[in-house]
C-alpha cells in the first residue's frame, strides 16, 4: 500500500495532469473521451485510491473501526487522567527518551535550559496528543526539538515561540487566513480547524508556512481542552473557497509533505478530517479530488479511516452535510479572505504575549520597590463577573491559573457575563437547571454547606466543560476554580431573585383577578 500510494502521488496523477492545458482542466467536462488523452484513465486511478483506502480499513481491528466511527461523530473516549496514571506516564516517557540515541537538538536544549526541557506540562502535551502512548510521544518529543531548531535556530530553542519571533513574511502568512479556528466548537467541545490548502502555496514561502503551522499548533496546545479532546479538520475546496481545484499537483504535493512532516513533530490529536468538494465535473477537480484522498491515506491508517468526503453542487451544499457531525456550519469561513475572527484572535494573542513579557520582566527586576514585580493598577486588566444583585468578583486574566483558549466556548462550557447571548448558551442553561434542582436545599443550608454545594456543581461542570470569560484585550480565558465556584453561587442568588419576581407577579395577578370578581355585578350561573 505504501508503494502504491507513493507511485500514484508522485508520478501518476501529476503525469495525468500535465497532459492537459489549464483551459482543458478548468473548462472541459470530464468524459471518457477526454480521459483517453491522458497517460492513464482517471477511472483506473480512482479505483486504485478506493482500493488502498479499503485495504487500510480491512487492516484495522473491529474495535478500532468502531472507535473511529464514534470519534468521527463526536463520541469521545478520553483517557482517565488520575494523578497516579499521569505521574507514571510522565516517568515512563522520560525513561523512553533516554533510550533514543539520536537526539542532538534535545540534548543541546537541555544544556541550555534543563528546566524548560523537563517541564512536566510540556511532556504532558505530547502524551495527551498521542493518547498516552508513551513510545510515540517520546519519539515525537525528540523530533519536536529538531524541527524547532531547524525553523527558528538555536536562540529560540528553549523559549515558547511568539509573534515577535516571526519575521515580516511569517506574519503575512499568519494573517493570510489559510489556517483558522472556528469561533465555536463542535457538539463534543472539540476545536474545529479549517485548512485552505491551495491559498498559501503560491503567496508564501515554504519556511514561513512551516513556522506559522508550528506557532499555531503550539499556542493551541495551551488550551487544555485542545490537548484532551483533539481537533476536527475541515478542508473546503472549490471556487468559493480558494480555487484549490485549479491548483497544480506539484503545489498540492508540497502542502501535503509539509503537513505530514510537521504533524510528526508537533503535539496534537486529529480525530477527523472532513473534505468538502463542489462540482467534480472538470478534469482538474477530479485530479485534486484523488490527490486529496491520497493525501489523507498517506498520513496513516489512523487518519484514513477517520476522514469523510462530502460532495455537492456548491461548496455550501457540501458543507451543510457537516451538521450531521455536530459542526457549527454557520461560522465556517468560505475563503481565506473571510478571516475577521482569525485576525481578532491573532491580535489578541499578540497583546497577551506582550503582557506576559512585561510581567516576566517586572518579576525578574526585584529592584523596583514600587511594584515588586507585580502589575500596577494602570497596567492590569481586571475581569469582573456579577450577579443581578450586584455581587461581583474580579480576577487578573494573566493569572497563571487562567488558561488561554484558542477557540470560542463549547456547548458544555459556562460563560461568565450577562446578556441574552450568555444566558442562552447551552452550558449556562445546564448550570441554571442544576441550580434549580438544588435551590431549596441550598436556601436552608449553612454557609459551609452552601460552599460544598457550589463546589460539587463546579466540579460536575468541569468534568466535560469549563468556566470561560472573554477579555477584549487577550480573548477567551478559563477562569480560576474559585472564580468558577463564585459564579455558581451567583447563579443561586439570581435564581432566588427570579423566583421572587415570579411570585410577586403571580400574587399581583391573583389579587387583580380577585378585585375584578368583587367589583363586577353578580352574573347568573350558566344553565340556570
Amino acid at each position: 500500500n505504501r508503494f502504491r500510494l507513493t507511485y500514484l502521488f508522485e508520478y501518476s496523477i501529476p503525469s495525468a495532469y500535465s497532459a492537459f492545458s489549464i483551459q482543458d482542466l478548468k473548462m472541459h467536462s470530464y468524459t471518457r473521451n477526454e480521459s483517453s488523452r491522458s497517460p492513464f484513465e482517471f477511472e483506473k486511478v480512482s479505483k486504485e485510491v478506493d482500493s488502498i483506502i479499503a485495504q487500510c480499513m480491512n487492516d484495522m481491528t473491529h474495535e478500532d473501526r468502531q472507535k473511529s466511527y464514534l470519534e468521527v461523530h463526536g463520541v469521545l473516549d478520553e483517557f482517565d487522567e488520575t494523578p497516579e496514571a499521569v505521574r507514571n506516564a510522565l516517568e515512563e516517557m522520560k525513561a523512553r527518551i533516554e533510550t533514543i540515541s539520536k537526539k542532538d537538538a534535545l540534548e543541546l536544549a537541555e544544556s541550555m535550559d534543563k528546566e524548560y526541557v523537563n517541564d512536566s506540562s510540556l511532556h504532558l502535551k505530547f502524551l495527551r496528543g498521542e493518547r498516552f502512548n508513551v513510545a510515540t510521544a517520546a519519539e515525537k518529543f525528540v523530533r519536536h526539538f529538531e524541527l524547532k531548531m531547524e525553523l527558528f535556530g538555536k536562540s529560540k530553542l528553549v523559549k515558547d515561540i511568539e509573534q515577535e519571533d516571526l519575521d515580516e513574511d511569517d506574519i503575512k502568512a499568519l494573517y493570510l487566513g489559510y489556517v483558522q479556528w472556528l469561533p465555536l466548537r463542535d457538539i463534543s467541545g472539540r476545536t474545529v480547524t479549517v485548512f485552505f490548502l491551495g491559498s498559501a502555496t503560491g503567496q508564501t514561502t515554504r519556511l514561513s508556512r512551516q513556522k506559522v503551522f508550528f506557532y499555531l499548533r503550539m499556542i493551541a496546545m495551551e488550551d487544555e481542552a485542545f490537548q484532551k479532546k483533539g481537533m476536527v479538520c475541515i478542508i473546503p475546496t472549490g471556487k468559493d473557497s480558494d480555487d484549490i481545484q485549479n491548483t497544480e499537483p506539484s503545489l498540492m504535493q508540497t502542502s501535503v509533505k509539509e503537513m505530514t512532516r510537521l504533524s510528526e513533530a508537533l503535539p496534537g490529536y486529529t480525530q477527523c478530517i472532513h473534505v468538502c468538494f463542489s462540482n467534480l465535473s472538470s478534469i482538474g477537480a477530479l485530479v485534486v479530488f484523488n490527490m486529496v484522498r491520497l493525501m489523507i491515506a498517506a498520513f496513516s491508517s489512523f487518519i484514513t479511516i477517520r476522514h469523510r468526503v462530502h460532495k455537492g453542487s456548491s461548496l455550501q451544499e457540501s458543507m451543510n452535510k457537516l451538521q450531521a457531525f455536530g459542526i457549527p456550519v454557520s461560522v465556517i469561513p468560505k475563503s481565506p479572505a473571510d478571516n475577521g475572527y482569525h485576525t481578532t484572535v491573532m491580535q489578541r494573542r499578540k497583546r497577551l504575549e506582550h503582557k506576559r513579557r512585561q510581567r516576566k520582566q517586572r518579576q525578574n527586576n526585584n529592584n523596583n520597590n514600587n511594584n515588586n514585580g507585580q502589575q500596577s493598577d494602570q497596567e492590569a486588566e481586571q475581569l469582573e463577573d456579577s450577579d443581578d444583585e450586584g455581587f461581583t468578583v474580579s480576577f487578573d486574566p494573566l493569572d497563571e491559573r487562567c488558561n488561554w483558549i484558542c477557540a470560542g466556548p463549547g456547548p458544555s462550557d459556562v460563560i461568565l457575563g450577562r446578556g441574552r447571548k450568555t444566558n442562552n448558551h447551552p452550558g449556562n442553561i445546564r448550570l441554571r437547571t442544576m441550580v434549580e434542582e438544588l435551590s431549596d436545599v441550598y436556601k436552608t443550608s449553612s454557609k459551609k454547606e452552601k460552599t460544598e454545594i457550589t463546589q460539587r456543581i463546579t466540579v460536575s461542570i468541569q468534568t466535560n466543560g469549563r468556566f470561560l470569560k472573554e477579555s477584549e484585550m487577550i480573548g477567551w480565558v478559563e477562569v480560576p476554580d474559585e472564580v468558577a465556584r463564585i459564579k455558581v453561587s451567583h447563579a443561586f442568588r439570581d435564581s432566588y431573585k427570579v423566583r421572587r419576581k415570579q411570585g410577586c407577579n403571580k400574587s399581583q395577578t391573583l389579587a387583580g383577578q380577585k378585585h375584578r370578581l368583587q367589583s363586577s355585578p353578580d352574573q347568573p350561573t350558566r344553565g340556570m
